[in-house]
């Protein structure tokens, strides 16, 4: 699988995410966000996206962003 280079998120998308769920990013927007990694790829498979084609982020249940 050919690697992803890191995309720029715009400002306020993960604002829609809430805490603690995983997040599909597709130009800069959230498409989706689960609770479940699982659940997310899913969703993203339902939506038409292969895997290597959306990048994903946890969003913590606090202020810390871990990417």
């Amino acid at each position: 699988m050919k690697s992803k280079p890191i995309e720029v998120i715009k400002k306020g998308e993960l604002d829609k995410v809430p805490e603690g769920h995983w997040a599909a990013i597709v130009d800069g927007r959230v498409i989706a966000y689960a609770r479940t990694l699982e659940e997310l790829e899913g969703i993203m498979e339902e939506k038409g996206y292969e895997r290597g084609s959306y990048g994903i982020i946890k969003v913590p249940s606090h202020d810390l962003l871990v990417v």
